[in-house]
């Protein structure tokens, strides 16, 4: 399939798989394997465009590269050397969050709560009551 979608005729597909004609014109004609084929091709002009646009912003992306260690020296001087202690801890923070350091409001925390008997008898004892004061049967 590749190779067809690569633009190579039936022939050549075929050589290079070692499938015979007359068995890939079956299995090419089928609504399947045209659907696949057209996917297949869709996907491969789509890389190519975005591979073209990547090479086309290359120079300004080698420039910004360039940049970044410029960026970081700011952000730590404004750390250490700003006047304001928010400007400081702003840039803390920024140091923190490129780092890939989550603050405690961004962390996820897990936590497992193991009842022991007579606590989980006193939680179903209280939504029974909760579900008969709602009206819900039980």
């Amino acid at each position: 399939m590749r190779e067809l979608a690569s633009g190579k005729t039936q022939r050549d597909a075929c050589s290079i798989v070692g499938m015979s004609e007359s068995r890939a014109s079956i299995i090419i004609n089928s609504e399947l394997f045209q659907v696949e084929l057209n996917r297949l091709r869709k996907r491969i002009e789509d890389d190519y465009i975005e591979n073209e646009a990547s090479k086309q912003s290359m120079p300004y992306h080698s420039q910004l590269l360039g940049e970044v260690q410029k960026s970081i020296g700011t952000i730590v001087s404004l750390r250490d050397n700003a006047k304001s202690e928010q400007v400081q801890q702003k840039s803390a923070l920024e140091i923190l969050d490129r780092a890939g350091v989550k603050t405690p409001k961004q962390a996820e925390v897990t936590a497992v709560l193991e009842l022991g008997p007579g606590v989980e008898a006193m939680f179903k004892s209280a939504l029974i009551e909760l579900a008969k004061i709602k009206g819900v049967p039980e």
